[in-house]
């Protein structure tokens, strides 16, 4: 069992090896501080009891300590072992803390590189899902799995301890280890069994809500919905009923330790007794006992604890090999001077498992060209924009950028010449000027004149504070025409090669619109310009423009 849970952390170990490293050291050390304190204790009690000056075990009369001397010790060592326990403890927090960090970022960039449209059949709720319970359950396995190990050898010390201070209660002590370990045995197996079955259940409720809420309208046509009803009774309780079991095991195991070690210490008292050994004898092996105990429940606690989230790493592991199967891969050979001429020959376009968008597009556009492209609604007019900026890549056919194939350019030095503003545009919780520079330096001069040609710098201006104003997420401060010449700003700042507009004016009332188309006039023949759009008045300003259908792509 220890080798499997090990085998199943191995991983996050490697992760946080100095704070494991320093969790197990202040721990052992507390440990032995500790067992000094109430060795300490135990012969300060004798002492006060029959109010003598003689030191009980020789190994501390050599010392010479009077009665003040052994109060201050085992201060000192009480204090300095719950200090090293805290220690431990927020070691043991830390390397919670690190691997949750480093699992939710692993997540997070997997998801980043992914190729796109392997992207599209994941559902956002289960990316952020994935991010919040993934880290969170696999680092909580993982600190309970280092907690027991921690508690495990503190027991131990304590074993040994009396052991080798009260060699009277060898036996004792023995006998209880074995109940004690054939306990853990015997539980474990429980939680590891119940463990798999909430694991199991909880992937089934998962299945079963997609399944059911992806077909409500479905069964509620047919007036079939309730079976939704019925099932989500059986399986919710189902759930309810192995989660019972696997607490109640627990439980169980905790009321078994407590009362194996009531009965152990009441054996220990009659055998201590019976074999005539002196109070500070008694007295010590008692404190030694009633502290490993639940030093010895918690390990047996912690390891259940680690066990029942066992199957979180391996999901983990699963998902992570899935995900760099299907990494976008970047060319590390560097994109020559991009000269502005952008050609499909013959390009075609399909998703997985679904028929071709296009076939056989062809197009040809020279630098600083100004092209608008229209046509229905899933026709691929975006899918056009995308093939550009790399995001998916032709089925068949090739693309070139000056001359070179895009599959052999690398993609971040392509993408850092482009500049691309959407229907919906992203904006984040910060500044104006944080937002138009988006994670390059601020240039707060450089910022006013890529507003002033988005014709934005006209309202930006009269903000309380300028462009340091507050951006709510999403801009829902801004109206949309606003919002949209925020975003125009935004993609001059990183100087483009190529400009991309997908449906900028979509939504925007007429005024908007054509301060939209205003400030696109005054950029044009500075930069490659493509706009897709189904308004004929944006695609006006254009020096070409082409008709997308089920015919390919032909110019007007």
């Amino acid at each position: 069992m220890i080798s499997r849970i090990w085998k199943s952390y191995s991983r996050y170990i490697k992760i946080s090896n100095k704070e494991s490293k320093y969790a197990l050291s202040f721990g052992i050390i507390g440990a032995f501080l500790e067992t000094f304190s109430i060795y300490l204790l135990a012969n300060l009690i004798t002492n006060l009891s029959i109010k003598s000056s003689k030191i009980p075990f020789g190994m501390l009369s050599k010392l010479n300590l009077d009665i003040n001397h052994y109060i201050l010790y085992f201060l000192l060592s009480s204090i300095l072992s719950a200090s090293l326990y805290y220690f431990s403890n927020k070691n043991i927090v830390k390397a919670k803390c690190k691997i949750e960090r480093f699992i939710r970022q692993e997540i997070t960039n997997l998801t980043l590189n992914i190729k796109w449209e392997y992207y599209l059949k994941i559902s956002q709720g289960d990316i952020s899902k994935s991010i919040l319970s993934e880290g969170q359950n696999i680092s909580e396995g993982y600190m309970y799995f280092l907690s027991a190990i921690t508690y495990s050898v503190i027991a131990l010390t304590y074993f040994l301890a009396c052991l080798i201070l009260v060699p009277s209660t060898f036996f004792i002590l023995i006998i209880y280890a074995l109940f004690a370990f054939r306990v853990y045995i015997y539980y474990s197996r429980k939680a590891d069994e119940f463990g798999k079955n909430l694991s199991e259940i909880t992937s089934n409720i998962g299945k079963w809500t997609s399944a059911i809420f992806n077909n409500l309208k479905y069964l509620r046509s047919i007036s079939k919905d309730s079976i939704a009803k019925n099932e989500s009774n059986y399986i919710f309780l189902k759930f309810a009923n192995s989660y019972e079991k696997a607490m109640v095991a627990s439980y169980k195991s905790k009321l078994i330790t407590e009362l194996l070690t009531i009965i152990f210490i009441c054996i220990a008292i009659t055998f201590i007794l019976l074999n005539g050994s002196n109070t500070s004898n008694l007295i010590l092996s008692l404190s030694l006992f009633v502290r490993m105990t639940p030093k010895v429940y918690n390990a047996q606690s912690r390891l259940l604890d680690s066990v029942a989230m066992i199957s979180w790493p391996k999901s983990h592991q699963e998902k992570i090999k899935w995900s760099e199967s299907y990494k976008e891969s970047y060319k590390k050979s560097k994109f020559a001077d991009f000269d502005g001429s952008i050609i499909f020959k013959s390009v075609g376009f399909n998703y997985p498992k679904s028929p071709y968008i296009f076939k056989d597009i062809n197009l040809d556009i020279k630098k600083n060209e100004c092209i608008g492209i229209i046509g229905k609604s899933g026709t691929g007019k975006s899918t056009i924009l995308d093939l550009i900026t790399g995001i998916i890549k032709p089925k068949r056919g090739a693309i070139y950028l000056s001359g070179e194939n895009i599959k052999k350019i690398d993609l971040t030095s392509w993408r850092s010449r482009l500049g691309i503003v959407l229907q919906e545009n992203f904006f984040k919780n910060d500044s104006l000027s944080s937002n138009i520079s988006l994670g390059s330096l601020i240039d707060k001069d450089k910022i006013k004149q890529c507003l002033v040609k988005a014709n934005a710098w006209e309202f930006v201006k009269n903000l309380p504070n300028g462009i340091d104003e507050l951006i709510l997420e999403r801009g829902i401060r801004f109206s949309g025409g606003e919002r949209q010449r925020l975003a125009l700003a935004r993609a001059l700042y990183s100087n483009p090669k190529v400009l991309l507009l997908d449906e900028p004016s979509s939504g925007l009332d007429k005024i908007s619109e054509d301060k939209f188309i205003s400030s696109i006039k005054k950029i044009k023949g500075t930069m490659t310009i493509i706009i897709i759009s189904h308004k004929k008045e944006v695609v006006n300003i254009c020096d070409r423009v082409l008709k997308l259908d089920n015919k390919g792509l032909n110019e007007l």
